[in-house]
């Protein structure tokens, strides 16, 4: 049971103070009988492969998952996805063999900068050819509701203004929700209890032909993926996690590793590890890839190097020998370490000097 007497009316039909909870369907009638098959009936049975929305990440009727630290860029990756999808386009090796219809509901950035931020990824889009489809993509924001109101897919009665947004758009294929925080009101992330509605409203959409993107924050811990529960993620047919290489500045830019915690349909090579980083180009905002593990080694003691740490510092911070340290920077085409260290040292020195400029008026 939930402990939340709503979520148990809708899901169980009844209030949570009894211990023998009795499924129902709507609002009357008991469980329908199963339909089960032998071995033999389901190895004759003629089932259609899998389709994908994204592949090799959003299968057609799947339920995924993007988690990641604050600030590291996924909300900007998601967004991409958006557009690809609707497009029927590629980028970064993910792949939409046509455009679909996507509704992205987004529970926390204001109008401008949603605007913002699609023009400028439209734009990066465009320079590998890639044209948007405005049709088929629709925003369903917070900025633009009657007192910012959204709905929280924690409550069932809420259920129904998505099911609205898709009745305006006739018909949806993947859902984008940014992020589980805003649009997911949960008492105790921890509980997997609290997230039976979760669960349930995300099968809802499978079962309607639908996909659902999930948008979640990591907790203090990146490396253990998304915040909460682990009930979060058994659903899911395919999860991902985005976070900054070791010892990233913000003065570098946005470089982000991204890597599968879960994927029920691919493995090995289609699924491994990688980096990608978004520049500004122009007018646009273009993702490009940084190719295998070696070279996000390689930008990532870039990084360091260009923070001012020396080589003894970064081998002590990455825990390689300096050897190992002078080797991945050779292999970069830096050869003389020591200069762009010391460079980077004087220039932080320098901005630390400069007087704080206060203006008037």
């Amino acid at each position: 049971m939930s402990n939340i007497p709503e979520i148990d009316s809708e899901l169980y039909g009844m209030g949570n103070s009894s211990d023998n909870a009795v499924y129902v369907s709507g609002t009357e009638g008991t469980f329908p009988a199963p339909k089960i098959y032998s071995l033999d009936e389901l190895q004759s049975m003629e089932l259609p492969p899998i389709k994908w929305i994204l592949y090799p990440f959003i299968p057609e009727k799947g339920v995924c998952m993007i988690a990641a630290p604050r600030g590291v860029g996924k909300s900007f990756f998601a967004m991409t996805m958006a557009l690809a999808v609707s497009s029927g386009a590629s980028f970064l090796g993910f792949r939409a063999d046509r455009a679909y219809r996507v509704l992205y509901v987004d529970g926390e950035m204001n109008g401008r900068t949603l605007q913002d931020r699609f023009n400028a990824l439209s734009a990066g889009l465009a320079q590998d050819g890639v044209l948007p489809n405005p049709k088929n993509l629709h925003i369903y924001g917070c900025d633009f509701q009657e007192n910012a109101a959204m709905p929280d897919i924690a409550n069932p009665r809420h259920w129904s203004a998505i099911d609205m947004a898709i009745q305006q758009m006739k018909g949806v294929d993947l859902i984008i929700l940014d992020n589980i925080f805003t649009l997911y009101n949960c008492p105790d992330e921890n509980a997997a209890s609290n997230w039976q509605a979760f669960n349930k409203w995300s099968v809802r959409q499978r079962v309607a032909g639908r996909s659902v993107l999930w948008i979640h924050h990591t907790g203090k811990d990146a490396d253990k993926g998304g915040r909460g529960s682990s009930a979060i993620e058994t659903l899911m047919d395919a999860s991902m996690l985005l976070k900054r290489p070791q010892g990233y500045t913000a003065n570098q830019g946005a470089v982000i590793s991204v890597e599968y915690t879960k994927n029920r349909s691919r493995a090995g090579d289609e699924v491994a590890k990688f980096a990608i980083k978004l520049d500004n180009i122009g007018d646009g905002l273009k993702w490009t890839p940084i190719k295998g593990d070696e070279e996000l080694e390689q930008e990532e003691i870039k990084v360091l190097l260009n923070s001012g740490m020396s080589v003894a510092q970064i081998s002590k911070e990455t825990g390689k020998s300096s050897a190992q340290v002078y080797r991945i920077l050779e292999a970069a085409g830096i050869r003389k370490p020591s200069k762009i260290a010391k460079a980077a040292q004087q220039q932080i020195a320098e901005e630390n000097k400069k007087p704080i400029q206060i203006e008037m008026g």
